[in-house]
């Protein structure tokens, strides 16, 4: 069994659930019924905090393919992808409905241990909530991350990205919803697999030397 990263593509507009966009300063704000989910001061975001309280209603989307981030992070499926999902039985996943749109905000609810220091946290800290100004780093590798037990399952780090804007944290599946996907002509984004032990040692080797590493055939998989 592979197991694979989602990557996003990138967005033509700005999609906000907790936040509003204006043409005058200071041009993003937060929106009045998400504060509570929100840090006043560096606006890093409690993404499980909102999902389980629920998200506003009355919203713009305006997103390519079936699958998309907003601005703030959160992933996003429209009702035809949550209907292969739901229909092939996938796993560790839940839905939110964005009342009025074809779009429904997803939590993954299957979480295993992963290595945090695939991940690089600032030492600058706000100093209203603490977290890290900035996160940077992947998880590209198997010996990163604990792969769950089941098929048909998406997954994700217990630990998340500490309320960047960079989303909550960083989406894995099993290779059985990368072929239904594929299968079914779900679209907007691309699948990377994870490498090997072997393929890792080789990826780390180009990058000392300052070489670009070639993906092995079939490693990427664009919807």
């Amino acid at each position: 069994m592979n197991y694979y990263r989602f990557v996003q593509n990138d967005q033509t507009h700005n999609n906000w659930l907790l936040f509003t966009e204006s043409t005058e300063p200071p041009y993003v704000t937060i929106r009045p019924d998400s504060s509570k989910f929100v840090c006043e001061k560096c606006k890093a975001i409690d993404h499980d905090e909102a999902f389980k309280h629920g998200l506003p209603s009355g919203l713009r989307i305006r997103a390519r393919g079936n699958i998309f981030m907003t601005s703030e992070g959160f992933l996003c499926v429209d009702d035809q992808a949550r209907q292969v999902i739901e229909e092939s039985g996938f796993h560790g996943i839940a839905f939110q409905k964005l009342t009025g749109t074809m779009w429904n905000v997803i939590s993954v609810t299957c979480r295993v241990q992963a290595e945090p220091t695939a991940y690089e946290y600032s030492k600058n800290t706000c100093p209203q909530c603490k977290r890290p100004r900035g996160v940077t780093g992947l998880i590209r590798f198997l010996s990163q991350i604990t792969v769950p037990e089941r098929t048909n399952s998406f997954f994700a780090p217990t630990f998340d990205l500490c309320g960047s804007m960079s989303g909550d944290r960083e989406l894995f599946v099993t290779e059985d919803i990368v072929l239904r996907f594929k299968e079914q002509g779900v679209k907007g984004g691309m699948f990377e697999r994870l490498l090997t032990k072997e393929e890792e040692s080789g990826f780390r080797a180009v990058v000392a030397a300052n070489q670009l590493f070639r993906w092995p055939k079939g490693a990427r998989v664009f919807l």
